[in-house]
């Protein structure tokens, strides 16, 4: 059975667009009512008219909070992995140390 496409319609920047995904039809409007945030907010900060330039700059913003969530993430789990291999390493170490007496 085929997915089923949705369709919604939105408005970011003052310019309605029409998304079609498989996606819920409430995630499609919290991405857009998240970019529409954005860009707002960038305009509010730097002065820039131009659309085009304050989505360029939106999409920026965006993909550096993505970049820094993933690292964080990556961060935290390579952390997890690093303290498991360091406590099974300690244990072994206690292990050899016992032996060895």
């Amino acid at each position: 059975m085929p997915n089923r496409e949705n369709k919604v319609r939105v408005e970011i920047f003052g310019t309605s667009y029409l998304l079609k995904s498989e996606d819920d039809v409430a995630y499609m409007q919290k991405l857009a009512a998240y970019i529409d945030k954005k860009m707002k907010d960038m305009q509010q900060a730097t002065g820039i008219i131009s659309p085009y330039k304050i989505a360029i700059l939106a999409s920026l913003h965006i993909v550096d909070e993505l970049y820094k969530s993933s690292s964080t993430k990556k961060r935290e789990i390579d952390g997890d992995e690093s303290s498991a291999v360091a406590k099974k390493a300690f244990e072994l170490i206690e292990k050899i140390e016992k032996e060895l007496k």
